[in-house]
Formats: C-alpha cells, structure tokens, sequence
C-alpha cells in the first residue's frame, strides 16, 4: 500500500472512530496531494507525497510562533503535527547530518565556502525529506568555516 492510499485509508477509519481533527488534517493533507497533481497533470509517489506533507508540516510548524498566546490554536496545531509526522521519514539527528555533511565534503572535495554550491547539489539527495534544509545549509557552513 502507498502512502496515498494509506493516507485514503485512516481518513475513513477517523470517520468511523468520529476523529474530527485526524479527519480534518488528513483531508487537508489529501487535497493538498491532489491539487498538486491536477495542476501538474502528474501520478505523485511516495516522494513526492511526502515533500508535500513536510510543507503541511511547516506551515503549521512556521506558523506557532505567530500565535502568541492562542493556546487553543497552538494546542491544535501542535496535534496536527503529530498526525502528519507520522506519514513521513524518520527525521535525521544533528549528528547524523553533520556525518553525512562530513562524508559529502570527503567525496566532493570541498575546502572553502567557494563549494557549497556543488557541496549541497551532492547533500539534496542524502537529505531531502529527512532533514530541514535550513539545519542542514546551517551546519554546512559551520564544517567548511572550520
């Protein structure tokens, strides 16, 4: 079963179990999956399905700070977050994109910030998905610097 259809899949069992917020979060979810395929007239895979939740992610993830003292809000967003990371790739650790940066530098053979260009085009495969690109474009120039 892919990702689409598991996500098909516990949206109808939220239906059946009166879930209302995991109902409404995976419909969201859907839509967004669907629009993106009816505007590019494309059948999206599991990785494209994914890049699409973490946008959903971030958006309520970006959006928390702006609340201020909306605890309701807050409460929602957060729970919505939970729903959503369970559809997608384990995270990646600190330490584990610093292993993975230190591997990429060893195989492109960057020295200086003149490289990150060619350095994060050979990272973007290792990463996408699994790690926020901000971190990541963080910790690479925290490794070239030293």
């Amino acid at each position: 079963m892919n990702l689409k259809e598991q996500l098909l899949e516990d949206m109808k069992t939220a239906m059946r179990e009166k879930d209302v917020l995991r109902k409404e979060t995976l419909q969201i979810c859907r839509a967004a999956i669907l629009q993106v395929e009816k505007d590019q007239r494309i059948e999206l895979d599991d990785a494209g399905i994914c890049e699409i939740l973490s946008k959903e992610y971030k958006k309520r993830a970006e959006t928390l700070p702006d609340l201020g003292d909306r605890e309701d809000i807050i409460a929602k967003y957060k729970a919505e977050m939970t729903i959503i990371e369970k559809y997608l790739p384990k995270q990646l650790t600190e330490s584990e994109i610093i292993e993975i940066v230190n591997e990429t530098i060893a195989e492109v053979d960057a020295t200086s910030a003149r490289d990150m260009g060619k350095l994060m085009q050979a990272l973007q495969p290792k990463t996408k998905g699994r790690a926020d690109g901000k971190l990541v474009n963080q910790i690479v120039r925290k490794q070239l610097e030293t």
